[in-house]
């Protein structure tokens, strides 16, 4: 069936009625994001005295919001005649949503003050879907495009998103709304907010710690995330609930990749799907952290999960051969993680290995993508520096990077559980019946094994690190179902059987609701300067507050002292004079304060003040829950933070001692 001029125009008052609710009830988030206190209580996931709100105007502002975000997409990629099937349609509306996204945050920097949020910007969302659909109409009326919905049953993976999100938002409510970030939350939500004030979201090096993220390999996630931002405003909500707008377009992924030159999915299938993705979902909510308190939704499940939905982007590309799809999505790859470079890299080496005869084209374009977009990252970074702009952080430098490729533990076996178990079990499993596998089956497979070799023996390792192992399993684990009925439902129990037990084991040890970090933060007066503006020397003179409190990676966080980031503690920090919960005040070193008693600490520019030493040892004995994550994803600190365990082998050591042995031999030196 082809798209016709009424198809265009249905579709368009569709989404723009389906978009209203987020401009309109956007205030709701921001008022149901207020009630943080209610994470205190006895029963923070149920609180039914505010039933109307958190279950009703929230999850509907919120669905609705996942919409008016992709709407402009949608209709962008029926007039690029994309939509062959649902999946395929929904995966193509990513780059063009996303460009849209960037397009509405630069109107928005020209047109509204810097944090004007809510109906205004929202109006500058409906007017994309405006726009877009006046381009499909145009498009459909020069060339016939396929219309997505041909079959009976093509409409119910989207209506399966569209409860699945629900269902998820209404478990994790207190996740999404009320926990207090942790320091790479903070960091997410200062580098996401940044964009709405300029066109990049990097500070200057001045800044200090914040200014160390994103670089040039990191930076995709914080564009969607400022778009949040513009429409719900500057709470913590805004940046982790693009999760719930990633996990349906990952689905869709997964079934556009499992459905490229085979049968259609079933019902069944589709719901494996989406039931293989929860252990994968509550690993992320609370496990994957460097904080030894709470795992943050907003980095770096946010950011992970859109790595892998562009990720399938450019693998379905590539077995189709669509070039410029496929250079498009490499793109989204790059500027999402520099894991993006390892999975193109990866999928060259399986094009060689697995097709036949050898695709040297396919190999030479992903070599060429590889190439093109490490050029195009040195020439934007050139023309930043040129233009005075503040330039990428070194965060995944090249110098760092080498280094933790360098030092190496081969004995981590747990990191082959941590696949197993967030990948669902029966997924990972189906890699190894290689025989069964197809064409498409085996590059996938492939490319999941080369990365989980390459990351199964780095010394410095992180749960989220093994996200695409854990996810791509379930592309083979669909291609691989049986044609007939009776092996297919015994195919589908075990993959259901072995998902709800991945499921039991990624569940916290405790679903506690973290608050110390705004506590902490409450008890902060800072009078440097405009930290609503994004003023680098607010953020400058926080990293004081680390030389009073230890960082997450000391070894006396958590069980003798607490500690974490200044990120936190400074965005809930009180700007002004002290009130009467302070205890700690941040300000010039030239301020009036600069006589008053010697400072607790200093730098050149800046001084911290400690009103109460008593109660700054209270602070440093709070002792929140540290365990509120899955045993079965524990990393040990020596892994999580590069230390390295007993058996670790620094590479980079053996090879300049080789290298200073062979140059005494040659020298003739070496025993003298």
């Amino acid at each position: 069936m082809t798209t016709t001029p009424r198809h265009v125009l249905r579709l368009s008052a569709s989404l723009v009625a389906a978009s209203l609710p987020a401009v309109l009830l956007s205030g709701a988030v921001a008022r149901a994001g207020a009630m943080w206190a209610l994470a205190e209580g006895a029963q923070p996931y149920w609180v039914p005295s505010e039933g109307l709100l958190l279950y009703g105007l929230v999850p509907v502002a919120l669905l609705s919001a996942v919409v008016l975000f992709l709407a402009p997409g949608l209709l962008l990629a029926l007039a690029a005649g994309r939509a062959t099937t649902v999946a395929i349609w929904l995966l193509s509306a990513v780059p063009f949503s996303l460009l849209s996204a960037i397009v509405v945050l630069a109107l928005s920097r020209s047109m509204l003050p810097a944090m004007a949020h809510g109906i205004l910007p929202g109006l500058l969302m409906l007017g994309c879907i405006g726009v877009s659909a006046v381009i499909a109409k145009f498009a459909i009326d020069r060339r016939s495009r396929p219309w997505p919905f041909t079959q009976r049953d093509d409409g119910f993976p989207l209506a399966l998103a569209g409860v699945g999100v629900t269902l998820l938002y209404l478990v994790l409510a207190p996740k999404f709304l009320w926990e207090n970030f942790n320091g790479d939350g903070a960091h997410a939500f200062e580098i996401s907010r940044l964009l709405l004030r300029q066109p990049w979201p990097f500070f200057p090096e001045r800044a200090g710690v914040v200014a160390t993220f994103p670089g040039t390999t990191s930076m995709l996630f914080a564009f969607p995330n400022a778009w949040f931002i513009r429409l719900f405003g500057p709470i913590e909500a805004a940046v982790r609930l693009p999760f719930l707008l990633y996990l349906p377009l990952l689905a869709l992924g997964i079934q556009a990749l499992a459905e490229e030159g085979g049968r259609r999915l079933e019902r069944s299938t589709v719901g494996a799907i989406w039931l293989g993705l929860m252990a994968f979902v509550f690993a992320m909510a609370f496990s994957a952290s460097y904080s030894p308190y709470h795992a943050d939704i907003a980095l770096p499940a946010v950011q992970d999960t859109l790595l892998l939905v562009v990720t399938l982007g450019f693998l379905h590309a590539m077995v189709r051969r669509e070039w410029v799809w496929a250079a498009s999505f490499g793109l989204l790859m790059y500027v999402s993680l520099p894991s993006g470079l390892l999975l193109m890299g990866f999928w060259l080496l399986a094009e060689l290995a697995v097709v036949r005869p050898r695709p040297w084209r396919a190999a030479t374009f992903v070599a060429i993508t590889l190439a093109g977009c490490m050029v195009a990252a040195g020439v934007f970074v050139a023309g930043l520096g040129w233009s005075g702009q503040p330039l990428p952080g070194g965060e995944y430098g090249l110098s760092r990077t080498i280094a933790d490729v360098l030092r190496i533990d081969p004995t981590n076996w747990r990191r082959a559980v941590y696949v197993l178990v967030g990948g669902a079990i029966f997924p990972v499993c189906m890699l190894f019946a290689w025989r069964r596998q197809d064409e498409v089956a085996r590059r996938v497979t492939a490319v999941v094994l080369g990365y989980f070799l390459f990351f199964s023996v780095q010394a410095r390792f992180s749960l989220h690190h093994m996200v695409p192992a854990m996810l791509l399993p379930l592309v083979v684990a669909v291609r691989l179902r049986p044609e007939s009925p009776a092996a297919a439902l015994r195919y589908r129990w075990m993959w259901q059987g072995t998902a709800v037990a991945a499921l039991l084991l990624s569940l916290p040890e405790s679903f506690a609701i973290s608050t110390s970090a705004r506590r902490l933060g409450m008890a902060v007066a800072q009078q440097v300067g405009s930290y609503e503006a994004s003023d680098p020397s607010v953020f400058e003179a926080a990293d004081l507050l680390g030389e009073r409190f230890p960082a997450d990676w000391d070894p006396a966080v958590p069980t003798r002292a607490f500690g974490g980031s200044a990120l936190p503690w400074l965005h809930y920090a009180v700007e002004g004079p002290p009130g009467p919960t302070t205890n700690y005040v941040l300000s010039r070193a030239d301020s009036s304060r600069s006589g008053a008693m010697p400072p607790s600490a200093a730098s050149d520019a800046f001084r911290l003040d400690v009103l109460d030493e008593g109660l700054h040892q209270e602070f440093l004995g709070m002792r929140p829950p540290a365990n509120t994550d899955a045993w079965i994803y524990r990393v040990p600190r020596s892994s999580l933070f590069g230390s390295g365990g007993p058996n670790t082998v620094d590479l980079a050591k053996l090879l300049r001692r080789l290298a200073s042995r062979v140059g005494l031999r040659a020298s003739g030196t070496e025993g003298t």
